[in-house]
């Protein structure tokens, strides 16, 4: 088979994985390149048998690569970074699922990419198990992967085990599973989150005393959600420009994301009445007295999708009841952290959260 108007080359998800098939068009045939690569982002077709592409795997950072369809041969072109990291630090990211376990419907299932902590230079004290970090992706509707993720190997090479939750409304598991969050937002995402913590401690895996949570943009509303609803939970949550007022989030958000949250917030047919009511119901801040763990806001001030008057209420309002809060505003940037210092000084702050919460 070749790369010719007759045949498409085509990335698809299985679990969180990519993979790449060849598919004749007109004879339906297919054919599995095994390239042994999890995360592909980009194919762009260069001759008649090869395609060049970014990818990574499971221990090997993103990087550019050609591929040739006769041979099933790979050739690295360039790397994304430029600084040695000895491979032998790193944990390879591993795929599970889940019972749902918590909530008012514990049924059916729900998925996570799961990274052991690993550090050939240090061991843990016998018998003991390791805190554990359970990370919400942004979007909703998006997915975490098992390509190397070097944020992961930062926390992991320091003791913790991290689990990224694929959440019900995840994409990357077909409609039906991505569907299942609409009408459900701040409720399915949360308990699966839960369930994933429960079940991780059940199999011995981690120490369910010191769980910490967190999450970017959506996957920061998440993170307070947990907090307010499982507050036995979680020892500790940052909130990284996460949304805390659903109401004021649709009238201050750029237009773009205007409408976004209103099929996975409310019922196809929900009156005005309805929408104002579930909009209170599940905005963290007004149920801030709930959260009994230390919270960390982080918040670029020039923030258009989750505005800083987001991050600046929730703070508010925990102070109000005494609760212990931290808000972080970096100047000069908008939803998600651009600067080299920043990025820095993000996770500098969000480990010393983890320090005095999960390493007690």
């Amino acid at each position: 088979m070749e790369l010719n108007p007759a045949t498409l080359a085509i990335i698809y998800t299985r679990n969180a994985a990519n993979g790449i098939i060849l598919v004749g068009i007109a004879s339906g045939k297919v054919i599995e390149v095994p390239l042994h690569l999890v995360d592909i982002t980009t194919i762009r077709r260069v001759s008649n048998t090869k395609f060049a592409l970014i990818a990574s795997s499971t221990n090997t950072p993103a990087a550019i690569y050609t591929a040739d369809i006769q041979k099933f041969a790979r050739t690295l072109l360039k790397q994304s970074t430029s600084i040695f990291v000895d491979p032998s630090i790193f944990s390879p990211a591993q795929h599970i699922t889940f019972p749902r376990t918590q909530g008012n419907d514990p049924t059916g299932i729900a998925h996570a990419i799961i990274v052991v902590p690993h550090n050939p230079s240090f061991s843990a004290p016998a018998g003991s198990k390791p805190p554990l970090i359970v990370q919400i992706h942004g979007g909703p509707n998006a997915h975490t992967r098992l390509g190397l993720n070097l944020t992961t190997q930062y926390w992991t090479s320091r003791g913790y085990a991290y689990a990224h939750v694929n959440y019900t409304g995840s994409t990357g598991y077909g409609r039906a599973y991505q569907e299942s969050l609409n009408g459900a937002w701040g409720i399915k995402d949360v308990d699966d989150a839960a369930s994933c913590v429960v079940f991780l401690v059940e199999k011995g895996l981690v120490d369910g005393s010191r769980v910490g949570i967190v999450g970017k943009s959506s996957g920061g509303y998440t993170v307070l959600q947990a907090l307010i609803h499982y507050p036995a939970l979680f020892a500790a949550g940052s909130s990284n420009y996460g949304i805390g007022n659903l109401k004021t989030l649709a009238a201050g958000s750029h237009k773009f994301e205007s409408h976004y949250g209103t099929a996975l917030l409310y019922p196809r047919d929900a009156s005005a009445e309805e929408r104002e009511k579930i909009d209170r119901e599940r905005s963290p801040c007004f149920y801030a007295d709930k959260i009994e763990s230390p919270l960390l806001l982080l918040q670029g001030a020039e923030d258009k999708v989750v505005p800083l008057e987001q991050s600046v209420e929730m703070e508010k309002v925990m102070r109000e009841r005494g609760k212990d809060v931290k808000l972080v505003i970096f100047e000069g940037e908008g939803h998600g952290l651009r600067r080299r210092e920043n990025v820095k000084r993000a996770i500098e702050e969000e480990e010393d959260l983890w320090k005095r919460t999960l390493l007690k």
